[in-house]
């Protein structure tokens, strides 16, 4: 965080036109680091994240009778939860409820980015109508403190 913070106070000193851009640069990155901490970083992490999510509400969108007559051959991603239970000797849970607590953690994941997302452009729009460096700080510190509240 020293890191950040020391990044938005330089933005201080600098000639306006280069505040705006090197602040459109940090929230850039401030998003993705708070991105980070809710969910494993990494392209193919997302890619499974967004794989699982797919598969849960497909199944979750299914009728009772058809989630009951589901096997796990047809849905790996909720299969391969029930088989590490199994692996760990816990009781397994069933594709419904696997495919249900991966839609919850969807929805959360969801809120959580829309919300950084909508504080990173709120940024960008503050730091682009700025008319001194500190304006620009100031715009980039209030997404620092916006992020603050965001979790998943």
């Amino acid at each position: 965080c020293r890191m950040i913070t020391a990044a938005i106070n330089a933005l201080r000193g600098m000639p306006l036109a280069v505040a705006k851009v090197r602040a459109s640069v940090i929230t850039h990155d401030l998003a993705e680091l708070h991105r980070s901490r809710i969910a494993n970083p990494g392209a193919g992490q997302l890619d499974a994240y967004r794989e699982k999510a797919a598969e849960a509400k497909a199944f979750n969108e299914m009728t009772t009778v058809q989630q009951a007559v589901a096997t796990e051959a047809d849905w790996p991603w909720p299969a391969s939860a029930i088989d590490v239970a199994r692996d760990l000797g816990q009781t397994a849970p069933s594709l419904a409820d696997v495919a249900t607590e991966v839609s919850t953690a969807q929805a959360a994941w969801s809120s959580a980015h829309i919300m950084i997302e909508r504080l990173r452009r709120v940024a960008n729009a503050g730091a682009e109508a700025a008319t001194t460096a500190e304006d620009v700080a100031l715009a980039v510190e209030a997404m620092l403190d916006g992020l603050k509240g965001v979790s998943a």
